[in-house]
């Protein structure tokens, strides 16, 4: 388990690093026009774009419990175990693609995947 969370924080990591790269990237490739307009265009205008967007909460606030969709079976009555149905779809997908018997290094990056988004709530429930 350490090593998994120690995983996700390498992973978490190398996104946000990836992110400050391509900020600075956009302020590279903007550069013809002087640094007070590319600043202008890549950070002004786009925190005034954000300031404009109004925040939505797309999950609801659970007070800490965790939180997952209820979807209603067939029936009509009972409802789906939703991570569980998830997990069958991905693993039934990668299975149509690479048979019966998933390559190791496909299974390891479905388990990562899951890790990722696991690691991702397990966060907002603090």
């Amino acid at each position: 388990m350490v090593v998994d969370i120690l995983l996700l924080r390498v992973v978490l990591l190398q996104f946000l690093h990836s992110t400050l790269e391509l900020h600075e990237e956009m302020l590279n490739d903007f550069a013809f026009l002087g640094e007070e307009l590319a600043y202008e265009i890549v950070v002004t205008n786009t925190n005034k774009v954000l300031d404009m967007v109004e925040e939505i909460e797309v999950i609801i606030d659970t007070g800490g419990i965790p939180f997952s969709p209820r979807v209603k079976s067939d029936d009509g009555k009972s409802y789906l175990d939703c991570p569980r149905v998830v997990t069958d779809l991905v693993f039934n997908r990668a299975k149509d693609w690479y048979g019966d018997n998933l390559p190791h290094n496909i299974e390891e990056r479905i388990s990562t995947e899951f890790m990722v988004i696991l690691y991702i709530n397990a966060g907002k429930k603090s």
